[in-house]
């Protein structure tokens, strides 16, 4: 990693999350044309993908946290969780204003990942 900002391993999780992002978006605007079943169902499957993807990273950020400060100390019961609606992490049950492209602005949603 000399002259990278991540590794390779951090880039791939980034990246993976960013397209399953995306896909979940472009699911829910294909829905609205047709075959409902089947788009929502690929949206489920991408749900569980983000949510594994974010555990992934927050692994990640947690041990380079550690190895940064000296302290390789974690919590794994951890309940938050980063909300890809809106780019922060938020505690699981919490309510936050979806923002999503496409969707209603401003829309207050639970977490859905608890």
């Amino acid at each position: 990693m000399a002259n990278q900002p991540v590794d390779n391993n951090t880039y791939n999780v980034i990246t993976a999350l960013a397209k399953n992002l995306e896909a979940f978006e472009v699911y829910g605007k294909y829905a609205h044309d047709g075959n409902q079943q089947l788009w929502e169902q690929l949206s489920q499957k991408t749900r569980e993908q983000v949510s594994l993807l974010q555990q992934e990273l927050a692994k990640i950020m947690s041990q380079q946290s550690g190895q940064s400060n000296g302290s390789s100390q974690k919590s794994d019961q951890d309940s938050s969780y980063i909300d890809p609606r809106v780019g922060q992490k938020v505690d699981q049950g919490s309510k936050v204003m979806d923002n999503t492209p496409g969707r209603s602005s401003g829309q207050e949603v639970t977490n859905p990942y608890n």
